[in-house]
């Protein structure tokens, strides 16, 4: 740890400003610390960041930065959790780009979906009931709003289909 995390830990207040931050591998480096309280003012929250220099980014804009940066990285852990993204169906840069551009559609799909639902669901539980429902004709929003009511409805639709198939088959392969 260095001298300065140190004096923090013993109850001090760590200083704003530009700071010698020591490494044991690689030596020595300048930073800028920025402390900043939070917004209900309980607490503090400090950055770091290599521009030294406050003329070229004051310190509302480095906080406003690592805000953004956050909400980016919250995002992206949403995507990779809720959807395919671990194999890519392409090998090229474009068929890359396509399935990311198709994966952020859907999720911004799912969000206004969310938005419109009464229901407090999870993203993840609108994920699944999307992923069931995709080959029912059943209205998401009013299954979101009530799953009870439309669950009847899709097993009837799921039955009829099962039905349909069995006579089908049988029309095919005749004993």
């Amino acid at each position: 740890m260095t001298e300065e995390e140190l004096k923090h830990r013993r109850g001090r207040r760590p200083k704003s400003g530009v700071v010698t931050v020591k490494e044991r591998v690689q030596g020595t480096y300048r930073c800028r610390r920025i402390v900043r309280r939070t917004d209900d003012g309980k607490d503090t929250v400090e950055f770091i960041t290599n521009v030294l220099d406050p003329k070229e980014m004051s310190a509302e804009q480095v906080c406003e930065t690592y805000r953004r940066r956050w909400s980016i990285e919250s995002l992206f852990k949403k995507l990779k959790q809720n959807f395919p993204l671990k194999y890519f169906l392409g090998d090229n840069v474009n068929a890359i780009e396509i399935q990311i551009w198709v994966t952020m559609i859907a999720y911004l799909l799912l969000r206004v979906m969310q938005a419109k639902a009464k229901s407090k669901l999870a993203f993840s539980s609108i994920v699944m009931l999307t992923r069931v429902t995709l080959g029912a004709y059943i209205d998401l929003i009013t299954l979101l709003n009530c799953p009870k009511l439309d669950w009847n409805l899709l097993d009837q639709q799921r039955a009829r289909w099962e039905a349909y198939q069995n006579t089908r088959q049988l029309e095919l392969f005749p004993t």
